[in-house]
């Protein structure tokens, strides 16, 4: 059992230590003492671009709090999926990611053709995420969800 007291979580020890000649049972009621048992409530989920965090206790209630991410953690959140998308993309035809599959363009070969359509939409793919995160940090776009934004990039051709 947890305890609070003008809305401050204090540790059983802690209670002990301000009332040493109190007998202080585990998990007993305390309201005698001014300690009220803290009420837990399980942490919500998260949406996707934000991350949930313990908020202040209110009337003896821990609460949650969504905080929003960063642009950097939104970045590298959509960086990372891009990267496997790109990865995945080329393993669905036996390269090993796709600077595998973009590494026969610059020399004649029998993988040259498909190896230098990959350069190409992975470029195009780079720069229309970088063009819709500029739009949403430019606040003329609104933040996409993953996998909308993972639509809006170029499909391989």
């Amino acid at each position: 059992m947890r305890y609070v007291k003008d809305n401050i979580e204090v540790p059983v020890y802690k209670i002990r230590k301000a009332n040493p000649n109190v007998s202080i049972p585990t998990g007993g009621d305390l309201t005698a003492l001014g300690y009220t048992e803290l009420v837990e409530v399980a942490e919500p989920a998260a949406n996707e671009w934000s991350t949930v965090v313990r908020g202040d206790i209110v009337d003896s209630t821990m609460t949650w709090v969504q905080q929003p991410m960063s642009v950097p953690q939104i970045i590298a959140i959509a960086t990372k999926e891009v990267d496997d998308l790109l990865d995945i993309e080329a393993q669905s035809v036996n390269y090993d990611n796709i600077v595998s599959a973009c590494s026969y363009a610059a020399v004649a070969n029998q993988f040259q053709a498909e190896s230098q359509g990959f350069v190409v939409w992975r470029a195009n793919v780079w720069s229309n995420l970088y063009a819709l995160m500029a739009e949403v940090q430019a606040g003329t776009r609104a933040l996409p969800t993953l996998a909308e934004l993972i639509d809006q990039l170029p499909s391989r051709l």
